[in-house]
């Protein structure tokens, strides 16, 4: 196949298998033409898991149907057990049952379902779609070096669950709703599965050098939220660290803790980090400042023989 049209199969996406016994099972042809359409729609678009977020006015666009009619669809889909929503999450039941691309015996496809599904808000119909395909959670998986993604999804988590592309009555896209392109940016984050005042304590933290991945961080303040930890005292916790960061001169180096080790088993955000509770961070504070002072006076000498070298030079 010549190189250009590779390219070109590629631009258009993943590609997804559908059974063609569908089209000839009764319960499918006994729904109207509108309802078959979204439900095709749905199955062509949605995620390998059969789950996932669909923003208003996605199936309109991708249907050709109104937004009246769209509707409808998705209501008789859902009487007919096609089909679950919360939120802005639509699940096809059954859709990972009769996937044909994937099976529950390859680690690596329950492994990538796990994945897909931490992209989602917490809500609880994850519960029940956990239940819903249990040879797809064998929890004795979490001990074969799979960072805990082959465990229960996380629990249902009070003020975490937001419709994403926003929930009012316009569109989500237009510019007069007065918020701030900062707080519409934490909104969304919070749609797509960030859990509850993880924000906060994302914007607390401490500045470091080197990376701070964002994804790890939040799979362990998730955690420590599912060990019972709230979000309050996380923070509070994040705002301690911080303050001994900026008193100690750390924030902005090496020495600031990755916010995932932070978030980790360890629960450092619990810790009371008051300075000079320990002699070692006295000393440490004394030769920074040390170390900082003698760079300013070799950068002040520098300038001096600067300023003497161009004076003599005139």
């Amino acid at each position: 196949m010549p190189a250009e049209s590779r390219s070109a199969d590629h631009a258009r996406g993943e590609y997804r298998p559908i059974y063609k016994a569908l089209l000839s099972g009764q319960d499918y042809v006994q729904l109207t033409a509108d309802a078959r359409l979204v439900l095709l729609t749905l199955k062509l678009t949605l995620d390998a898991p059969g789950i996932g977020v669909v923003c208003r006015g996605t199936l309109e666009e991708q249907t050709g149907l109104s937004a009246k009619r769209t509707r409808a669809a998705l209501d008789e889909l859902e009487r007919a057990a096609w089909i679950r929503r919360e939120l802005n999450v639509v699940w096809l039941l059954r859709g990972l049952r009769y996937e044909p691309s994937l099976s529950p015996n390859d680690p690596k496809h329950r492994l990538h379902i796990r994945r897909k599904l931490l992209d989602l808000p917490h809500i609880a119909m994850l519960t029940e779609y956990r239940k819903a395909y249990p040879e797809w959670f064998e929890e004795g998986e979490s001990k074969s070096g799979t960072s805990g993604l082959t465990k229960a999804l996380p629990r249902p988590i009070k003020g975490a669950s937001k419709p994403l592309c926003g929930s009012g009555s316009g569109s989500g896209s237009g510019s007069g709703s007065g918020r701030s392109s900062h707080t519409t940016a934490r909104t969304r984050r919070a749609a797509i599965g960030e859990p509850a005042g993880f924000a906060d304590a994302w914007d607390a933290y401490p500045r470091r050098a080197g990376s701070n991945p964002r994804l790890a961080a939040i799979r362990a303040y998730s955690a420590r939220l599912r060990d019972g930890a709230t979000p309050d005292e996380i923070v509070a916790g994040v705002r301690r660290y911080a303050a001994y960061c900026q008193a100690t001169d750390r924030v902005g180096t090496e020495y600031v803790k990755m916010a995932s080790s932070f978030f980790g088993p360890d629960r450092h955000y619990a810790e009371p980090w008051k300075i000079g509770d320990h002699q070692s961070d006295n000393d440490l504070l004394a030769r920074v400042r040390q170390v900082r002072a003698e760079e300013d006076a070799r950068l002040a000498s520098t300038q001096e023989w600067l300023a003497a070298r161009n004076g003599g030079a005139q």
